[in-house]
């Protein structure tokens, strides 16, 4: 990853309310599935040949790889012993 002075990043056109939910979900679902002492962290960054890059990274459960495509469909959720206990 190249380092990039805040002046050389371009503005973001997005929605912010749009955005701003897309963050609170990834957010609270980091601190909800992290066991106490873990991490969770946030990057944010911009690539000329890729454009905006924002990634939650946390120490918790994970997902199984079989359930990633369900995750990724509009209005599904992984029912699992551990996401009925939060």
């Amino acid at each position: 990853m190249t380092e990039i002075s805040d002046s050389a990043i371009p503005l973001l056109r997005a929605d912010p309310r749009r955005l701003e939910q897309i963050l609170i979900n990834l957010l609270s679902n980091a601190v909800k599935f992290t066991e106490t002492g873990g991490t969770v962290t946030i990057r944010a960054w911009y690539k000329p040949d890729g454009g905006f890059v924002l990634q939650v990274i946390d120490t918790g459960v994970g997902i199984a790889v079989e359930n990633i495509q369900k995750t990724l469909a509009r209005f599904q959720q992984i029912d699992s012993a551990l996401s009925r206990r939060h």
